[in-house]
């Protein structure tokens, strides 16, 4: 059995060796049941405690000392029932740091159910100005799927009951929607070339009142950092492709501003976000 001494060592180790990727608190970051996405003014927050899901989200403004929340919804499926829902569109009230994730030593900190949660850095994000993205055309389909997805998007509409924040990164993908009785949240990973789009989840909390799931990987920080791999050979604009990895979206036709993926039952557009879009509240620049 390790003593809390070397428990605390190793901890202290294994934050040392991530130093240079953790440059920054901006990204996304996990551990074994908890996975963290924060960015300039969002943060979406998962924890699990044993057959307990908690899934948290902010939007906030940041401050030296405290920070100002400006949207704030909170979820919680156990097993795969919604047992607990709040939704607050404008409670305009202050949050202490530790709520968000506190950055120290190349590690995030941030206050979970049963006390403060450490968290290791996954992917590092690069908040930036608008940008002009690419066109597509045959030969860059993937670099402008990746592209086109990143950054944070937010709807919030009280009088329709909707509740929406989705960000994408490069290489991972978030969603919290709530509307009218159905909940989706999920945190997963995502890599995208000519053929199509690979997306695999490691966290899906799910309710429509008839389906129903809440799943995490059973090590979600192994899971959340580790790279996909595409097998092009499964990309099929004609059908459904999945493995044991995630589910392949196949490109079905494109023109310059729109790539159109065959979803599994449905069809997905991805469209190129002009530099004046408003639906795109923070804009992420293009990495690896």
């Amino acid at each position: 059995m390790l003593t809390r001494h070397f428990y605390f060592t190793f901890l202290v180790l294994l934050a040392t060796s991530y130093s240079a990727l953790a440059q920054t608190p901006y990204g996304v970051w996990a551990n074994r049941d908890c996975e963290v996405l924060t960015t300039g003014s969002h943060c979406l927050f998962f924890e699990r405690i044993d057959n307990l899901f908690v899934v948290k989200y902010f939007n906030l403004v940041r401050g030296e000392e405290m920070h100002r929340c400006r949207a704030y919804g909170e979820v919680h499926f156990r097993d795969t029932s919604v047992v607990y829902k709040h939704l607050d569109y404008q409670p305009d009230s202050l949050i202490h740091p530790s709520s968000v994730g506190e950055f120290a030593d190349s590690v995030l900190l941030i206050k979970g159910m049963h006390g403060t949660q450490v968290l290791y850095p996954v992917e590092p994000i690069n908040l930036v100005q608008p940008y002009e993205m690419e066109y597509a055309h045959k030969d860059n389909l993937g670099k402008c799927l990746q592209e086109w997805m990143l950054g944070v998007r937010l709807e919030l509409k009280e009088a329709d009951n909707l509740f929406r924040f989705g960000a994408g990164t490069n290489n991972h993908s978030f969603m919290f929607h709530i509307q009218n009785g159905f909940v989706y949240c999920r945190a997963a990973r995502i890599k995208s070339t000519n053929g199509g789009t690979l997306f695999a989840q490691n966290i899906r909390l799910y309710n429509d009142g008839t389906y129903r799931e809440a799943s995490m990987a059973s090590h979600n920080y192994h899971r959340a950092v580790e790279k996909l791999v595409v097998d092009s050979t499964l990309f099929n604009p004609h059908a459904c492709v999945y493995d044991s990895v995630g589910f392949y979206w196949s490109v079905l036709r494109y023109d310059s501003t729109c790539i159109v993926l065959n979803g599994c039952n449905e069809e997905y557009f991805f469209y190129r976000p002009g530099i004046d879009n408003s639906g795109l509240v923070e804009w992420f620049g293009v990495g690896e």
